[in-house]
C-alpha cells in the first residue's frame, strides 16, 4: 500500500499537481528498490490507507481536467515506456499499480484460502 501510495503521487506530479503530504520515510520504506524493514518502522496502515485514497481523489480531479496539450509534454521522469510524454508516464503509473494490485489480491485470496492450515 505504502509504494503505491508513492506511485500515486508521481501521477498526481505528473498531471500538474502538487505532491500531497509525504509520509514519514515513506521513500525509504516504499521507494523502488526499498529493503524489508523493522515492523516498528512502518506507519500504521490507517495512515497508509489514507494516503491512498486521499492521493486517488487527488488524481481523479487532476485527470478529469488535464488537457491533451499537457499529455504530450516531456516527462519529467526516466522510465522504460515507447514514448516519453507525460500521458505514456501515467499510463505506465496505472498499469505499474494494476499489477500491484492483482499481486495483494492474490495475497489475500491465499491467505483466507489457507486461515485455518496456518
Amino acid at each position: 500500500m505504502g509504494h503505491l501510495s508513492i506511485i500515486r503521487n508521481s501521477i498526481i506530479r505528473l498531471a500538474g499537481g502538487d505532491f500531497l503530504p509525504i509520509l514519514e520515510n515513506e521513500k525509504v520504506l516504499f521507494g523502488s528498490g526499498s529493503k524489508i524493514a523493522e515492523n516498528k518502522d512502518y506507519p500504521k496502515i490507517e495512515l497508509l490507507i489514507e494516503a491512498f485514497e486521499k492521493r486517488g481523489e487527488k488524481i481523479a480531479e487532476l485527470i478529469n481536467t488535464i488537457d491533451q496539450q499537457k499529455l504530450l509534454e516531456t516527462s519529467p521522469f526516466n522510465l522504460p515506456t515507447a514514448q516519453n510524454t507525460v500521458g505514456d508516464h501515467i499510463h505506465f503509473f496505472y498499469m505499474h499499480e494494476a499489477r500491484h494490485l492483482g499481486e495483494m489480491s492474490l495475497i489475500k485470496n491465499i491467505i483466507l484460502k489457507n486461515r485455518d492450515h496456518l
